[in-house]
């Protein structure tokens, strides 16, 4: 990014407090993905990437949850699913469904593994246009080395500018078509809300087993332990990244 991206949340427009529609994008390839079933169905604790998200959202009060799919594994009792075919550029997909948009949408990633907390801080956001994620990798954390957007929100005078952005991002097909590519395609970048925790994507069997050793080790740790590594991780990440290229075997290896 060329840009920093602003963290804070403060605007003078203010979106209602009320719950949003969720729509939960899962119509990608998945081309790199290479396990017996699509990603969005790994499964962290037993349970499904995308059974988890629908849980999370339903426990906080968001009823109208939809899951964008052209793979009818991919549906989920009390939920809607709205096709759309399959796409390796996810602003493609964010284009088709633009119809089920509403006053007040939050986009959610079907091979995000989200936690309890990032959800709330969705829930909580009152900016009109909030995109979320990391403006830095998080080896420490999740063992990935790269920035990433997970989410975004946008509602009232947020709507008009998201739908300007993606318009933007869809008709430029010289970029990857990532939320990226939306969030930095107007004027000015549009505001990144950190979720700095074990928030993640997998592209990857490999990614997902390496970032589920790491979950699995930082569970089993004092909270306390773990609230001191969340404070210090993003201090620590610049040694983590060197590390990570200079010491393949210790930050890439092979789990289960």
């Amino acid at each position: 990014m060329k840009n920093k991206p602003p963290t804070s949340e403060s605007t003078t427009a203010r979106i209602p407090s009320s719950f949003p529609k969720a729509l939960i994008l899962s119509a990608g390839t998945g081309s790199r993905w290479d396990g017996p079933e699509s990603k969005q169905l790994a499964r962290v604790d037993g349970e499904t990437l995308l059974h988890r998200t629908v849980r999370l959202l339903r426990e906080r009060g968001v009823d109208d949850v939809s899951i964008v799919s052209w793979d009818p594994a991919h549906s989920l009792p009390r939920t809607t699913t709205v096709f759309s075919p399959p796409s390796e550029r996810i602003v493609d997909t964010m284009d088709d469904v633009r119809a089920h948009f509403s006053d007040d949408t939050l986009l959610l990633l079907g091979d995000v593994f989200y936690t309890r907390g990032s959800i709330e801080r969705m829930l909580r956001s009152r900016t009109p246009l909030a995109f979320f994620g990391r403006d830095h990798g998080s080896i420490i954390l999740t063992g990935c080395q790269w920035a990433e957007i997970f989410a975004v929100r946008f509602a009232g005078t947020g709507v008009a500018e998201f739908e300007r952005r993606l318009a933007t991002a869809v008709a430029n097909h010289e970029n990857r078509g990532k939320l990226w590519d939306v969030h930095g395609a107007g004027a000015d970048p549009a505001a990144l809300i950190d979720l700095e925790d074990y928030v993640e994507d997998f592209d990857t069997v490999l990614g997902y087993r390496r970032w589920l050793w790491r979950y699995r080790v930082y569970r089993a740790l004092p909270i306390r332990v773990v609230l001191l590594l969340l404070r210090l991780g993003q201090k620590a990440e610049p040694i983590a990244q060197a590390l990570y290229w200079r010491t393949p075997w210790l930050f890439r290896r092979e789990v289960v």
